[in-house]
């Protein structure tokens, strides 16, 4: 029986992590014992204010601490992880709160979701990318020998709380980088919303009383929209891989840089130019409109300047033919004809991809020379 999505356990709002209580006295008869999954940036930025609630209700909470960026999201962190709840006793009247970015959520909700077969889990996410994105899908997973998500499994938290007074903790560049994700929604929506996103989506963080009500709005309706895709394709066999687009070369993008630099791509970098370089892929294949693709590009650049891309592409192609959508040695994407109507298991071929990276260097030397 596949997990479903219960819209109603999402909780979003501006201190909405006081809902925790309203959560905590619904299930203080189905959770007995509650533990918490943190990285090293979270741990000290935000897991005090979750003590807060916490202690107040007499609540002993232990914690385990990964460290942050993506290379936790392993097999020796989900051991680390396991080991803590084994010597925890935990089992199902355990409730495992993951509070850190889309690393954390998807880490901490795989080692729960197998952990004795199922260990629950909350999600507390502390990133935008996170709180639009990996905290809600219901998707779960570590990377495996240098390849993003290899190993996972679906399965839904109990709960979600997202309060963006979480973000005041990010560095700028992470903020930022979740334009990325709410852009690649508005091209799968249509053109008015694309306009809608770059010209609301904050250039900066904190924000002011106008500015936070307008973050909560995209927030919500980044949400929203991806419960929609994903409502009737839990599993990813269809029209959930829509959202997919811009991330078969940005995880390549993500994982080679992962693997070749001392400061690797943040998540909603990579995807940034992963984006660009699959909509320069959509006007080859499918006819959208390179005007617009160029457009949006812009819009992206401006939030998310340029990254730093392989030399040589033929870096990217070990990275690319691990991805979970090819078939038979075949790269698949997913693409757009024009905004809204996308298209699943496109056929690419690696000089198509080539050309791409190609067109990336060119908007991004017009633009910075």
């Amino acid at each position: 029986m596949e997990p479903r999505i219960d819209i109603s356990k999402i909780h979003t709002g501006w201190k909405s992590l006081e809902r925790l209580n309203l959560i905590l006295d619904e299930e203080e008869e189905r959770y007995t014992q509650f533990l918490v999954l943190t990285d090293t940036n979270t741990s000290g930025y935000c897991y005090p204010a979750l003590q807060k609630i916490l202690g107040f209700r007499g609540l002993s909470c232990e914690k385990v601490e990964v460290a942050s960026g993506d290379t936790s999201k392993s097999h020796e962190s989900c051991l680390k992880i396991w080991r803590f709840l084994r010597g925890h006793e935990a089992g199902r009247h355990t409730l495992l709160m993951n509070l850190g970015g889309g690393m954390i959520s998807d880490l901490g909700g795989f080692a729960a979701s197998v952990f004795k077969r199922g260990v629950s889990f909350l999600n507390i996410p502390t990133s935008l990318m996170a709180q639009i994105d990996a905290a809600v899908g219901g998707k779960t997973g570590i990377n495996f020998m240098g390849v993003k998500n290899q190993i996972g499994t679906f399965a839904f938290p109990s709960a979600v709380i997202v309060d963006p007074a979480f973000l005041e903790t990010l560095p700028q560049r992470e903020f930022v980088s979740a334009f990325s994700e709410m852009i690649k929604y508005a091209l799968l929506s249509d053109e008015k919303r694309i306009k809608i996103i770059n010209e609301t989506f904050p250039d900066r963080f904190p924000v002011d009383s106008t500015g936070k009500e307008d973050l909560l709005k995209l927030i919500n309706w980044g949400i929203s929209r991806k419960i929609e895709i994903i409502g009737a394709d839990i599993s990813d066999r269809g029209n959930r891989k829509l959202l997919n687009l811009g991330h078969t070369v940005g995880h390549a993008l993500e994982a080679w840089s992962a693997s070749s630099n001392a400061h690797p791509l943040l998540h909603g970098e990579a995807i940034g130019a992963g984006l660009i370089c699959e909509l320069f892929i959509s006007s080859e294949l499918l006819g959208f409109p390179l005007p617009l693709a160029e457009e949006v590009a812009g819009y992206i650049l401006q939030k998310i300047p340029r990254v730093s891309i392989p030399d040589d592409p033929a870096a990217l192609s070990e990275f690319l033919v691990q991805d979970k959508k090819n078939l038979k040695g075949k790269l698949r994407f997913t693409l757009l004809e024009s905004p809204g109507k996308g298209h699943i298991d496109a056929e690419v071929d690696f000089l198509l991809v080539s050309r791409s990276l190609e067109f990336y260097n060119k908007l991004c030397y017009a633009r910075y020379h």
